[in-house]
């Protein structure tokens, strides 16, 4: 066995279904942001590309 760092994360569905998944910290997943979740042994989020993130101005 081996340990990692991980994160766990929130997800509400569209239906406003609420689930977690934990996976590693890579790649990091903001508040607010659209993902999809790979079902599978691990399940995993994912950004979702189909709604990219604006851009920051500066």
């Amino acid at each position: 066995m081996s340990s990692q760092e991980g994160r766990e994360y929130v997800v509400e569905t569209s239906n406003g279904a609420l689930m977690t998944i934990v996976q590693g910290e890579q790649p990091a997943l903001g508040v607010g942001q659209r993902v999809l979740v790979l079902y599978g042994n691990p399940a995993r989020v994912i950004v979702d590309p189909r709604h990219p993130q604006p851009v920051a101005s500066e």
